[in-house]
């Protein structure tokens, strides 16, 4: 169970807060820098994929693996969109993070199609939102981060 103030994540809309607790059993969660809010309810939350926010330490480490991992990105555009659709549901930061240092990738390369635009804007924010609340950082700072991981595997 988590507690009132705790920073959590949610697979799909990135980082946020508990806010409260409802009558109902709910976790009230504030996401998306004040801009959702929604009610989870408590059996469900691990169901959602609901999970604490991981530690600057392990942000860190997570950024050296994705920086020595090897791009391995799918040429076939619907077979790699459904990929990636499947690593960001996964809630897995790793994952949500391989799609956002591919996505850039070929968007510095040859640029990516609407779809695959709006896929890096969603999976970036989410992976933005985590780095900012593990790290204590501004959302800039965040984002240089992300962008160091393709312009230093790029050279």
């Amino acid at each position: 169970m988590y507690k009132k103030g705790e920073e959590v994540v949610h697979p799909l809309y990135g980082a946020g807060t508990i806010l409260d607790f409802t009558e109902d059993g709910e976790y009230m969660v504030e996401l998306d820098k004040g801009n959702i809010s929604m009610c989870i309810p408590f059996e469900n939350a691990d169901m959602i994929g609901l999970r604490k926010v991981c530690s600057s330490i392990q942000i860190d480490a997570l950024f050296l693996k994705l920086k020595n991992t090897d791009f391995d990105i799918n040429t076939n555009w619907s077979q790699r969109y459904k990929e990636n659709m499947q690593k960001i549901k996964s809630g897995d930061l790793f994952l949500v993070a391989e799609v956002v240092r591919d996505l850039l990738k070929i968007d510095n390369d040859r640029g990516l199609s609407t779809g695959e635009k709006k896929m890096l804007n969603n999976a970036k924010k989410i992976f933005v939102s985590e780095v900012i609340c593990a790290k204590r950082i501004e959302e800039n700072e965040a984002e240089k981060l992300i962008n160091s991981l393709i312009d230093e595997k790029s050279h």
